[in-house]
């Protein structure tokens, strides 16, 4: 909850600030400074240890298929952005295609697919993703 003063120096909610164009630019730049610096810590880590935020509380983190730090290349770009323009191109050719309906069940399908490798003994948990960037997630030993 925000609260600020007006012009009459009286102390005045969020909500009645929220249909003001100075309230949108300023909630946009807070919001993209935010996802910004977010970000950036988040490719920082995941370059240098293997692991996001979300990784590092669960006790897990990404390695080569060979034990090393797949470092940003192996982590970001190949794992996480060309993993996601992969599935762009074809959520965007199934919508184009099909309708933007099919390009939904598609991305769910691909989303679903990912779900089952996790769980899948077999392949060592290996997804899609993974076997793309030649990866491996691991638990890490406890913390003493």
């Amino acid at each position: 909850v925000v609260f600020t003063f007006d012009e009459s120096k009286e102390l005045v909610s969020e909500s009645s600030l929220s249909n003001t164009p100075d309230y949108a630019v300023i909630t946009f730049f807070i919001s993209l400074a935010v996802y910004l610096v977010f970000g950036i810590f988040q490719l920082y880590y995941m370059s240098r240890d293997g692991q996001s935020l979300g990784k590092k509380i669960m006790g897990i983190r990404v390695l080569k298929s060979d034990g090393s730090n797949p470092g940003f290349g192996g982590t970001v770009l190949i794992r996480e952005v060309a993993w996601s323009f992969i599935v762009g191109i074809i959520v965007i050719a199934v919508m184009l295609a099909v309708n933007e309906t099919g390009g939904d069940l598609v991305s769910l399908l691909m989303t679903f697919i990912n779900f089952i490798m996790l769980f899948s003994v077999k392949r060592n948990r290996r997804t899609l993703y993974d076997m793309l960037a030649d990866t491996v997630v691991v638990k890490l030993p406890p913390r003493r």
